[in-house]
Parts: C-alpha cells; sequence; structure tokens
C-alpha cells in the first residue's frame, strides 16, 4: 500500500494560509474609506462649518470677550476655518491626496474647540460645533489616524480665563465677580475658567436685583 505523501498536508496547509490571507485582505479593502466618500465628508464638513460661524458669531456677541481683541481674533481664526476646509475639498478633488491640508483643518480646529468651550455648554454655538467635530472625526480614519478621545476634546474647555481671553480682560471678570458674588468661596479667580467666572457674576448680579451693578446689564 502506497503512502500518503508527507508533502500533502503542508499544501493545504498553505493552501488555506493564502485564502486567509485574501480574505483579511478583501475586509481591509471593504473597510477602507473610498474616494468618493471622502470627497463627500470633506464636502459636508466645509457645509457644517458655513452654517456653524453665524451661530458662533451670534455666540461671541453674548461672551465674555465681546468687544475685544479677542473676539476679533476669534471671528477671524473661525473665517480661516472656513477658507481651510473649502481648500481641503478642492485640493482632494485634483489629487485624491490632501494629507497636509487634513492637518491644517485639525489644528486650527483644535484653536476652535478651545474658544466654543469658553463659550459654555448652553451656547448657541455649541450645536452646530459638535456637527462640525462629528465631520472631522469621521474623516480620521481616511488620513489612517484616530480621532481625538473625549479626554482630549475635555482638556480644551479647562484651560484658565487668564489663557482664554488674556490678562486684562480675565482681570476685569474677576473684578466684576468679585463684586457682586455672595459666595463665601467665590469662583473669582483668572486660573478658572471664564464660564465659571460669567456664571458666578449672573449669579450674583441676579441676587442683586434692580440695585445690580451696571456691568450686570451684560450678563442678562
Amino acid at each position: 500500500m502506497k503512502k500518503p505523501s508527507a508533502t500533502l498536508p503542508l499544501i493545504a496547509a498553505l493552501a488555506v494560509c493564502v485564502s486567509l490571507s485574501g480574505s483579511f485582505s478583501s475586509a481591509r479593502a471593504q473597510t477602507r474609506i473610498n474616494d468618493k466618500d471622502v470627497e463627500h465628508l470633506m464636502s459636508n464638513l466645509h457645509q457644517d462649518v458655513k452654517s456653524f460661524r453665524p451661530a458662533f458669531d451670534a455666540a461671541l456677541k453674548k461672551s465674555s470677550i465681546r468687544r475685544t481683541s479677542h473676539e476679533k481674533d476669534a471671528r477671524q481664526l473661525a473665517k480661516q476655518f472656513e477658507a481651510q476646509t473649502g481648500a481641503m475639498l478642492s485640493t482632494f478633488k485634483e489629487h485624491k491626496k490632501a494629507d497636509s491640508a487634513f492637518q491644517t483643518v485639525v489644528g486650527t480646529a483644535q484653536q476652535l474647540d478651545g474658544v466654543v468651550r469658553q463659550l459654555g455648554s448652553q451656547s448657541s454655538a455649541v450645536p452646530a460645533w459638535d456637527r462640525v467635530q462629528s465631520d472631522l472625526n469621521a474623516l480620521y480614519p481616511a488620513f489612517g489616524l484616530t480621532p481625538p478621545t473625549a479626554s482630549t476634546t475635555q482638556a480644551s474647555s479647562n484651560v484658565s480665563c487668564a489663557q482664554a481671553v488674556g490678562t486684562q480682560r480675565a482681570n476685569t471678570l474677576v473684578q466684576q465677580c468679585l463684586q457682586v458674588s455672595t459666595a463665601t468661596h467665590p469662583p473669582c479667580n483668572a486660573q478658572n475658567t471664564c464660564k465659571l467666572i460669567t456664571d458666578e457674576i449672573r449669579r450674583g448680579c441676579s441676587l442683586i436685583g434692580n440695585n445690580a451693578p451696571s456691568f450686570c446689564a451684560e450678563y442678562n
């Protein structure tokens, strides 16, 4: 009786490996975002950034940095962000690549995120900004990147008021806060967030009522 060849099991094993390798390659190809989808995501991002700007401008008018150079800088940053997302879309349409443009967009988005979070969770700009962030996060895998974690995003909202709006404006807010706060340990410190300080000003002004200082009108 002829013995079975020892090479047959090896050939069979190799065939299985080749088959599995092909399956994994196919799976990777299926999960990769194709160019058409990337272009669509970029278009969504650009449109949502355009919708975000009016809400952002309106929120700035009611913020602690209104009528300051920081408000002007924030508006310019949003305008720049809109232009960058449009340029990224155009670049991708032409070259099917936009790695450098995407990095630029992400950098500007991180700066804007800090400003938006300082406006407070109740700001009218937040829902529009969340849509922008969602669009941006959907694009990360197309460039072999992982979207930032929630903790990274949260960190940007913990910037001190002095860092966010400058020492001069932060000190003004601190003085207003100290003038109207009735708390035993008021959060009137430039190292706290602007939101924490302005929330205390708003609370103090409402408690004082008709006899509140004139600046309280800004926090209605």
